[in-house]
């Protein structure tokens, strides 16, 4: 008898810490899954979201309603503000969809696991030329996005089709986010390290930046730019091909054609843009050899986006040189502010973004195009 209430007492007292944890959990909503009240000073900053985004992004577009989204990965995540006035002047409530560390087929997943059950009007899309590369020339699989599993933990198959394995996903992800050691480490965390210097992804999916403008506060803008050179020279320094061996464009390519194909059908509004980078990574390209690569992307997208002329697709370029980009790096030991335009080499500041957003919503928002081309 004494074994049979030492074991019920010591179930009831796990069973009492679980509970505890999970309401702990669920009130300060570390990865914003949730969609608990944010409150200053308390959980308004998800402080460890970084290593959770993905997971933020399955479920929030989902607690409220949205009619254009943000596609792409990090770089669009922390430059384009889907509160910026233009969007609302507009009449477009946004959703950032940036997928930080995604390619493409994957931001498309999630796309498509929103659009098929919000009412999407309006699409942003950002293309990445190095998306399209490959460390190989193995001969090219003629596999549009649809025809690929996309990602077996959304709701959504590209394709429109429910995934029937989705609530057991489901309820993995919340178990994971209301019940874990880790969650419950990443609720005390988030209590405790509110700030203006703290991580976040904001209700609309936008990444402010907060903890990049820490860093370069402390270690100036010069240590994150050769920081991320570094990174780039170890993953660019070998060879990398557009085509494989018979001249046919990655599976990349398929893909962008394939969504461009449902969402005109579907009388989407689709703005595709390519990202503007500094030039100090331009010039890392130039001398691994790349341009020649980013010449026949570019111009193999524009002939792409030319089949969907008559059905509005806009295609903006801003990576061409200008001013933004060719901003001077501080030298070492220099001025630890930031740059205006860049945080570093391949991640625009949001104020960068607001001139790309004024330049392809100028006719809806009385703006001028002071940055970037349009190409169609």
């Amino acid at each position: 008898m004494k074994a049979n209430r030492y074991l019920f007492q010591l179930l009831v007292c796990l069973l009492l810490v679980s509970a505890l944890a999970a309401g702990i959990n669920f009130f300060v909503d570390p990865y914003g899954v949730n969609n608990a009240r944010r409150i200053d000073g308390f959980n308004a900053f998800k402080v460890d979201i970084n290593a959770h985004a993905r997971l933020l992004k399955k479920y929030q577009p989902a607690f409220n309603e949205y009619n254009a989204l943000i596609l792409g990965n990090s770089r669009v995540e922390m430059g384009l503000d889907p509160a910026h006035q233009c969007f609302t002047r507009a009449g477009m409530q946004v959703y950032n969809l940036g997928v930080p560390g995604a390619g493409l087929a994957r931001q498309l997943a999630y796309a498509m696991n929103v659009i098929h059950e919000q009412p999407v009007e309006h699409v942003l899309l950002s293309v990445d030329f190095i998306d399209y590369l490959s460390t190989s020339q193995s001969r090219v699989t003629e596999r549009p996005i649809y025809m690929r599993d996309g990602e077996g933990s959304l709701k959504y198959f590209p394709s429109g089709e429910v995934n029937e394995a989705f609530a057991s996903v489901k309820l993995k992800d919340y178990f994971r986010a209301l019940f874990s050691l880790d969650a419950l480490i990443s609720s005390v965390k988030t209590v405790a390290l509110q700030g203006r210097a703290a991580t976040d992804r904001d209700e609309r999916g936008f990444n402010p930046g907060l903890d990049f403008a820490s860093m370069v506060k402390v270690e100036g803008a010069h240590a994150l730019f050769d920081q991320k050179l570094g990174d780039l020279r170890g993953k660019y320094g070998r060879p990398r091909y557009f085509r494989d061996a018979h001249g046919q464009t990655s599976n990349v390519m398929r893909d962008l054609e394939a969504f461009l194909d449902f969402a005109t059908a579907r009388g989407m509004a689709v703005t595709v843009f390519v990202n503007p980078l500094h030039q100090a990574f331009w010039q890392l390209m130039e001398s691994n050899g790349h341009m020649p690569l980013y010449e026949d992307w570019l111009q193999e997208t524009r002939k792409l986006l030319e089949k969907y002329a008559d059905s509005g697709v806009a295609f903006w370029d801003f990576s061409q040189p200008s001013a933004y980009n060719s901003e001077p790096v501080p030298t070492a030991g220099g001025e630890a502010g930031a740059l205006q335009w860049f945080w570093e080499p391949s991640h625009y500041r949001r104020e960068l973004g607001d001139l790309m957003i004024e330049a392809m919503l100028a006719d809806r928002c009385a703006t001028q195009a002071v940055f970037g081309e349009r190409l169609q």
